[in-house]
């Protein structure tokens, strides 16, 4: 399972947001903004069930530096298919 969860997860990492995407994102932000890349579960708030966490986060992102935004985002993408998300 470790193995294809990190198959998969290298996979992910190298997808990007869109063009279009990463110019409406960061034309919502000043030239000083960072903010949180980071995912909810779909089930994150249902009774009985906590996923609170259960994918990454990633702080203090740029959202003018496209590169450095694209990449969060990636690894971001790729928590949802750690060992311990699976």
């Amino acid at each position: 399972t470790k193995k294809l969860c990190d198959n998969i997860q290298n996979l992910i990492r190298s997808l990007k947001p869109s063009e279009s995407a990463m110019d409406t994102i960061s034309s919502k932000f000043g030239p000083s903004a960072r903010v949180m890349v980071r995912s909810s579960a779909n089930v994150e708030d249902l009774e009985g069930m906590s996923a609170a966490g259960l994918y990454d986060s990633i702080p203090n992102v740029d959202p003018n530096n496209r590169e450095a935004f694209a990449t969060a985002v990636g690894e971001v993408w790729a928590s949802l298919y750690t060992t311990r998300a699976v």
